[in-house]
């Protein structure tokens, strides 16, 4: 009897033993590439929700993961144009030269800041040498022709004296005047001044001056090139007053008003929108295209713009702005849209976080209702109240997502 009492005492143990143990998965625990498991992660940092997904650094950078915030613009109540920046004619120029000769000098480089006169390159020929020694002769010739045309007036004038010497006096005087301010209005093309000359100084090259103040465009000669007058040797453009071209077509016409403003999207940044105003509708209609063009005016800086550059607007026709998010900003799943927020951290928790799942940023699914789209701009309203500047996932939303659904079929395993 005591032996069989023993067996169950020894029983009794074994089953208390095995159910305090506790079970171990054939797989294992799956471990994040920071080496803490999914659930560790999310408990670590205080979340237990399924709507959070997380992302190390390593994958943040894989996927080019992007955040942002809302951009407010006219979406309803505005129409849509395309065009091109451009420049007005006066703020672009071809500069060439007045005088045949070789580049001695080059000051200059592609994309360098200029002023109006300032030296651009330096071209030599023995003309423009010859053309200064004619100045000096012509003026010597001149200063002598001017005392005796004053002599011979006053003795014709005194009756001492025949008026034909009078005429023929004349005659060489005016023509060597005539002949005198020709040369100095070559030398003042050539950015030269006569005074200058007749002071004896003598150049070896005369200057090429930009015409206006702007930007070296592009540079069409190299050293020892020999150029005419018909060689564009630069091209200098004045950004301060770049433009959109922009066409408006016909249905459209009867909205638009100068001083009517519209949201521009530049080529090269369309995630910064551009704020400008229309100050000129054109007055010819163009019938294959059956619309109209205009100018816009742009706001802020325009460093970055360069003419020929795609851009689409909104004209804005009625005040209904609304916050907007990029069209990659915006995922769908299971019928209901959502944007992905990142979560703000505390002093406290970050104090609590460990090194390694600090690395990691958390979002939050945050379902929204969308409205009106452009190509690039697709108008949210959360659900629920967001942070003030709250960071949403502009890149990267449909990876999460993925993230998020793989978390799930895990989980319900």
């Amino acid at each position: 009897m005591r032996t069989l009492r023993t067996m169950y005492c020894l029983l009794a143990g074994l089953i208390l033993l095995a159910c305090g143990r506790p079970a171990e998965s054939g797989r294992g625990t799956d471990k994040s590439d920071d080496g803490l498991s999914d659930t560790e992660l999310v408990n670590e940092t205080g979340h237990d929700d399924e709507n959070v997904v997380a992302l190390t650094r390593r994958q943040r950078e894989v996927i080019n993961l992007r955040l942002g915030n809302f951009t407010t613009i006219n979406i309803d109540g505005a129409i849509r144009v395309t065009g091109e920046l451009e420049l007005y004619p006066e703020d672009e120029a071809t500069v060439g030269v007045f005088m045949e000769g070789n580049i001695s000098r080059i000051l200059v480089k592609p994309g360098e800041k200029v002023r109006e006169g300032q030296v651009l390159a330096y071209v030599r020929d023995p003309a423009f040498i010859d053309l200064q020694a004619d100045l000096r002769e012509l003026q010597s010739e001149y200063d002598y022709l001017y005392q005796e045309y004053e002599r011979q007036k006053t003795l014709y004038e005194n009756n001492v004296a025949s008026g034909k010497n009078y005429q023929r006096v004349t005659s060489d005087y005016k023509s060597v005047a005539a002949r005198l301010e020709s040369i100095k209005t070559k030398l003042r093309l050539l950015h030269v001044h006569p005074a200058s000359v007749l002071q004896g100084r003598t150049s070896e090259a005369f200057p090429v001056v930009s015409p206006i103040t702007g930007y070296v465009r592009e540079i069409g000669v190299t050293l020892g090139e020999r150029v005419t007058t018909g060689t564009p040797l630069f091209r200098i453009m004045n950004k301060e007053n770049i433009h959109a071209d922009l066409l408006v077509y016909e249905k459209d016409l009867d909205k638009i008003r100068e001083g009517q403003q519209v949201t521009l999207y530049i080529a090269n940044n369309r995630e910064k929108p551009v704020k400008g105003k229309i100050t000129e509708i054109g007055k010819n209609y163009e019938n294959t295209i059956r619309a109209v063009r205009m100018h816009a005016s742009l706001e802020g800086k325009k460093e970055t713009f360069v003419p020929g550059m795609f851009v689409e607007g909104l004209i804005a026709v009625q005040d209904l702005e609304t916050n907007v998010l990029p069209g990659a900003a915006v995922v769908e799943d299971e019928g209901k849209t959502y944007i992905f927020v990142k979560q703000q951290q505390d002093n406290h928790q970050a104090h609590k976080t460990s090194e390694k799942s600090a690395e990691k940023w958390m979002f939050t699914k945050t379902e929204v209702q969308t409205g009106s789209n452009t190509r690039e701009w697709i108008e949210v309203k959360p659900l629920t109240s967001l942070p003030e500047n709250a960071e949403i996932v502009t890149e990267g939303a449909y990876y999460l997502l993925s993230e998020m659904k793989k978390g799930e079929a895990t989980h319900s395993h």
